[in-house]
C-alpha cells in the first residue's frame, strides 16, 4: 500500500470524481459515475461556498470549504453539498483506493457477488491492501451505510498509524458502545485527529455523512503529510545488518542512499558511534545528517604496514550531509563525501587516514600525533591544525583549498601537490614545512625564519610571503625524440676526440634532444651556477659536446666544469646514447654549485630517463633455393 501524500493536493485525488454526485451517491450498480477531470481551481470557484453551507454542522464548514478550494469534492447538479447525506462502503473503498494512488487489479469481476459493474476494481485493491474486507455470508454490502466505527478502521489503517497498546484508554462516555475490536482504532483516530467526538462522545454506530468525510478527506491529509514529512533521528549505533539501523533502542529500515555507511562491514567502527539521521514516515533512514565515530582500532603489528590495525568506515562513495567528527586512536575513512566539517577530535593521540574523501567544509585537526595524519586522494577546503607538533600529510592527488595553523606542527606533501595558501597563527614558531607553498600569511611583524624551523631547507618551497615574491622558479628537465628502444651496441672505451663532430663519432643515431624549463613560476629566476651530477649507471653512455667541442660521458663524469655554467633555459642539448642490451634508468641530476638555490641536497631537479636497448635485427640469409 502507497501512502506517499508528499503534497496535500494530491492527498484524495479521486473525492472531486467521488463526491460529486451521480457518481458515488448512487444507491446501486446501475448508476454511471461521472469522469470527468478534477478542474483547476479559480478564484471564482473558492467563493462563494456552497450555498447550502450553512446546512453543515459549524465544525465541519472550514474543511468542506477548503476541500472544494482544493478541488477535491464538488457539489450536486444544483451546486448544493448536502452535507448531511450518508456514506456508503462502496464510496468509502473508491476513496480510499483513490486517495492512497492503490494499483488496481485487473479485474471486471468481482470476488463479492454482490458487487457489479461500479466500484469493481477499487473494491478489489482495498480488500488487497487489507483496508476493508467482506462482511457476513462472504459479501461485501457495497450500499451499506458505514458506520463512524468502520471508518476509523479504515483510516486509521490508511494512516499507517500503529495500534499496539491502544483502545484500555478510551476516555468518551459511549466507549462501552464501541466494538472491542475497534476500540484501538477509535483511540488512535481520537488521539491523531483523524476523527472528533461530541460532547464526549464518539457515536460510534452513526452513519457517517459527507460532511464528515470531507473533514475527515482533510485531516487524513494531515496526518499523512506529517507522517511522511522526514523527521530527524539522533542516537547511539546499538547494531547494524544489511537492511537495518538500530539506534538505542529503536530500529529503522535503510534505504540504498545509506547503506554504503551502515552496513556489516562497517559495523565494528560504528560500535557506539553517535548519530544524526533523517527518516521518512516509514522509518526508512533516507540521510546521513552527523556521524561521530568513538570505537577505536590498534597500533599496527610490527613489520605490518601503517594503518593496518585501523579501524576503517568505508563509505562506497555515500555522503553525510553534516558534519563527521573522529574521537577515537586509529581510525580510517575511505571513500565519503562530507557535506558539513570534519573534526580529528582531541581525543586522537594516534594515526588518521583519510582516502579518497572530500570534505566541503572545515578540517579541524585538533588530535594526531608525530606520525601523521594523512589525506591521501582526498579532496578538502579549509585545514586548520590546532594540535601541538602533529604532521599533516597531503598524498596522491590530493588538494586542499587554504590551511591556517595555530600551533606548532609540520606540513608535508607529496612532490606534485601544492597548498595554495598556508596562515599561520600568533605564537607558531617551530612550524616544520615539507610541502610547496604558493603563498604563505605570516602575522604582522614576523619574520619567515622565525616561523619556519627548516628555513633553510624549506624557502624555496614557498612562492610568496605575505605576498611578497620570495622562492626561485621551479625547474624540470624536457626530453625530447627517446624512441621507444634503442639498438644494443658495445661500450665507447674512449671519449671521441676533442672537436670531432657528432656525425662524425655517432654517424646514423639520432640524439635526444635535453633542455630545461621553468615548471613552476614561484617568483623569479635562479641566476646561480649549475651542472649536471653522475648518475654511474652501468651499461650505459650518455655522450653530449660542449660549446667548446669537449665531449662528456655524463653518466660517468657529469657535465660541465666543477664551477658549473649559469642555468640558461635557451639551451638544448643533443644527447647521444650508446646503451648494451637491457632496460636502463638513468637519474638526471641537476645540482646548485652555489648552493643558493635552497633544494634538498642542492638538487634543484631530478628526473628520471628511462632506456631499452634491444639486440641488432639480423638479416635474413638469403634463400638459395628461391625461384
Amino acid at each position: 500500500m502507497k501512502a506517499t501524500f508528499n503534497k496535500v493536493l494530491t492527498t484524495t485525488a479521486v473525492l472531486s470524481m467521488v463526491l460529486t454526485p451521480g457518481a458515488v451517491w448512487a444507491a446501486d450498480d446501475t448508476a454511471t459515475p461521472t469522469t470527468s477531470t478534477k478542474p483547476a481551481v479559480t478564484e471564482q470557484q473558492k467563493t462563494p461556498a456552497f450555498p447550502d453551507l450553512n446546512t453543515a454542522a459549524s465544525w465541519a464548514r472550514e474543511q468542506i470549504t477548503q476541500a472544494k478550494e482544493m478541488g477535491w469534492i464538488g457539489g450536486y447538479p444544483d451546486g448544493k453539498f448536502y452535507p448531511l447525506n450518508n456514506l456508503t462502503r462502496r464510496e468509502a473503498a473508491i476513496i480510499m483506493s483513490g486517495a492512497l494512488e492503490l494499483k488496481l487489479p485487473d479485474k471486471t469481476v468481482s470476488s463479492y457477488p454482490d458487487v457489479k459493474v461500479w466500484g469493481i476494481k477499487e473494491i478489489e485493491a482495498v480488500k488487497e491492501a487489507s483496508l476493508m474486507v467482506g462482511k457476513e455470508e462472504g459479501k461485501f454490502n457495497p450500499d451499506d451505510k458505514i458506520t463512524r466505527q468502520e471508518l476509523a478502521i479504515i483510516l486509521v489503517k490508511a494512516a499507517k498509524i500503529s495500534t499496539e497498546g491502544k483502545g484500555d484508554n478510551l476516555t468518551i462516555a459511549d466507549a462501552d458502545k464501541v466494538w472491542p475490536d475497534a476500540k484501538p482504532y477509535v483511540q488512535v483516530a481520537m488521539d491523531s485527529k483523524l476523527m472528533i467526538g461530541y460532547n464526549n462522545h464518539f457515536n460510534p454506530r452513526d452513519t457517517a455523512t459527507r460532511q464528515e468525510m470531507a473533514v475527515m478527506a482533510v485531516n487524513l491529509a494531515n496526518v499523512l503529510k506529517d507522517n511522511n514529512t522526514p523527521s530527524e533521528q539522533a542516537g547511539t549505533v546499538a547494531g547494524v545488518t544489511a537492511d537495518t539501523l538500530t539506534l538505542n533502542d529503536q530500529s529503522y529500515k535503510l534505504t540504498d542512499a545509506v547503506k554504503g555507511i551502515f552496513n556489516e562491514k562497517n559495523a565494528a567502527v560504528l560500535k557506539d558511534a553517535q548519530v544524526k539521521v533523517e527518516v521518512d514516515g516509514d522509518k526508512n533512514v533516507t540521510k546521513v545528517k552527523g556521524l561521530e565515530l568513538t570505537a577505536a582500532g590498534q597500533a599496527p603489528e610490527e613489520g605490518k604496514p601503517e594503518f593496518s590495525g585501523n579501524l576503517t568506515l568505508d563509505g562506497n562513495q555515500a555522503i553525510v550531509e553534516g558534519d563527521v567528527a573522529v574521537h577515537a586512536n586509529y581510525i580510517s575513512l575511505h571513500n565519503l563525501t562530507v557535506k558539513g566539517n570534519l573534526t580529528v577530535a582531541k581525543e586522537v593521540q594516534n594515526d588518521f587516514e583519510a582516502k579518497n574523501v572530500t570534505v566541503e567544509g572545515n578540517t579541524l585537526i585538533e588530535g594526531g600525533d608525530t606520525n601523521t595524519v594523512v589525506f591521501e586522494n582526498s579532496k578538502l577546503e579549509g585545514v586548520q591544525v590546532a594540535k601541538e607538533n602533529v604532521k599533516v600529510s597531503f598524498k596522491g592527488n590530493s588538494s586542499v583549498e587554504t590551511v591556517e595553523v595555530a600551533k606548532n606542527a609540520e606540513l608535508a606533501a607529496d612532490q606534485g601537490i601544492s597548498l595554495p595558501k598556508v596562515t599561520v597563527k600568533d605564537g607558531v614558531n617551530a612550524l616544520k614545512v615539507n610541502a610547496m607553498i604558493d603563498e604563505l600569511t605570516l602575522p604582522e611583524k614576523v619574520k619567515v625564519e622565525e616561523v619556519i624551523s627548516n628555513y633553510e631547507e624549506a624557502k624555496n618551497w614557498i612562492g610568496k610571503v605575505n605576498g611578497e615574491a620570495h622562492a626561485y622558479n621551479a625547474y624540470k628537465f624536457v626530453t625530447e625524440g627517446v624512441p621507444t628502444s634503442y639498438e644494443a651496441q658495445d661500450l665507447l672505451s674512449q671519449a671521441p676526440a676533442d672537436g670531432k663532430t657528432a656525425a662524425e663519432a655517432f654517424a646514423g643515431m639520432q640524439p635526444v634532444k635535453v633542455s630545461l624549463a621553468v615548471d613552476k613560476d614561484n617568483a623569479h629566476a635562479y641566476e646561480g651556477h649549475v651542472r649536471i651530477q653522475p648518475s654511474n649507471v652501468e651499461g650505459v653512455q650518455l655522450w653530449a659536446q660542449d660549446t667548446e667541442g669537449k665531449w662528456w660521458d655524463i653518466n660517468k663524469t657529469g657535465w660541465g666544469p666543477a664551477e658549473g655554467f649559469k642555468l640558461n633555459l635557451d639551451l638544448k642539448t643533443d644527447v647521444y646514447v650508446v646503451a648494451q642490451e637491457g632496460t636502463h634508468t638513468i637519474p638526471l641530476k641537476l645540482e646548485d654549485v652555489d648552493k643558493q638555490y635552497g633544494a634538498a641536497n642542492n638538487v634543484i631537479v631530478q628526473t628520471n630517463l628511462e632506456l631499452k636497448a634491444e639486440p641488432k635485427a639480423e638479416k635474413p640469409a638469403d634463400n638459395q633455393d628461391a625461384k
